[in-house]
């Protein structure tokens, strides 16, 4: 009997674990969205309230709100748009999405927040550049596609 309940104890301190882990991870990929919202929004040199909205719709579209407060997400945000040295970082940890369907979601977010306020500055179309660099994803830019022709303020 006890040999049973050992190894049902060992089953779900595994288990335990795995549940520990994984919220864990998607703890970080929250955090790391929010830094890359931010990051982009602050490339022009302004952010704007549209970006902010833009973010938390996002965030709602996808169903990933209910992780987190509204007040949360912005307190958040405006602690990663007043670091100096958010970029390098969030850039660093862009890498360990790249092999992952969330580079796609990563990438999402940071084109809808660049082009919400209608224009594409060449700040934001360099960063947008640099994530797709560090998530391996080359490809077309949506942002350029959708019609927003990088502009010079």
């Amino acid at each position: 009997m006890s040999k049973h309940r050992s190894k049902w104890r060992s089953q779900q301190w595994r288990a335990e674990l795995a549940a520990s882990y994984q919220e864990s991870r998607e703890d970080d990929l929250f955090d790391l969205l929010v830094s890359a919202a931010a990051l982009t929004a602050r490339a022009d040199g302004r952010v704007e309230e549209v970006e902010r909205v833009q973010l938390l719709d996002f965030l709602d579209r996808r169903d990933l709100l209910w992780m987190r407060d509204r007040e949360d997400v912005l307190a958040q945000f405006e602690l990663c748009v007043s670091a100096p040295d958010e970029q390098l970082s969030t850039l660093a940890r862009l890498r360990r999405y790249r092999d992952s369907r969330a580079a796609e979601l990563i990438l999402g977010l940071c084109d809808e927040v660049a082009a919400a306020d209608c224009r594409l500055d060449p700040r934001e179309d360099q960063l947008l550049r640099l994530i797709r660099a560090s998530l391996d994803r080359l490809g077309p830019e949506p942002a350029t596609a959708r019609g927003l022709a990088p502009q010079i303020h």
